[in-house]
């Protein structure tokens, strides 16, 4: 079970490749995505809602596992003279679940 589980527009709307992936890769993405949120996210209360950034970070995660699973021992997609770098879609998850907060922003 995952966050996203009831809502496959909203991953689409984020993630478009996810209709080019089977069923069963998609569970598998989201189910490993969400286990990795939640044993990253701040724990939240029991029968609490699921904030939004949760929700989001769960996609930015299945994104990740996803893209590097098409990834050469570089890190990147694409044929040898049009390779691009994967994006690194789990620090965007984590900096969603888990914003940095700085000292200096504070003093304004």
């Amino acid at each position: 079970m995952y966050w996203n589980e009831s809502d496959y527009d909203y991953v689409t709307a984020i993630w478009q490749d996810a209709p080019d992936v089977t069923d069963t890769e998609y569970s598998a993405y989201m189910e490993a995505s969400n286990a990795l949120c939640v044993a990253y996210a701040p724990a939240l209360s029991e029968g609490a809602e699921i904030p939004t950034n949760y929700r989001m970070a769960e996609v930015y995660w299945a994104m990740h596992l996803w893209a590097g699973t098409r990834a050469d021992a570089n890190g990147s997609m694409g044929a040898p003279d049009y390779s691009i770098p994967v994006a690194r879609y789990d620090l965007k998850a984590q900096d969603l679940l888990r914003p940095k907060s700085s000292a200096l922003r504070r003093l304004r």
